[in-house]
């Protein structure tokens, strides 16, 4: 699937994204806290502390092509 990552004014697309997961991990402040993993087969392309869940925009694009 192909996944568009958005962050303020930046964007990156991520075009072999095989599974999202999301889970907690343990947190300072609150005890603890969820994070997102985007992975390619077992390999994890971006995730944890890089995708901040209240300031970040994942869009999955199922039946996007490449140009």
């Amino acid at each position: 699937m192909i996944v568009l990552f958005e962050q303020g004014s930046d964007r990156i697309v991520f075009d072999n994204v095989t599974h999202i997961e999301e889970k907690t991990k343990p947190s300072i402040m609150n005890g603890t806290r969820k994070v997102v993993n985007l992975y390619s087969g077992e390999t994890i392309l971006m995730g944890g502390d890089d995708i901040d869940l209240m300031s970040t925009k994942l869009s999955i694009l199922p039946n996007a092509e490449r140009e």
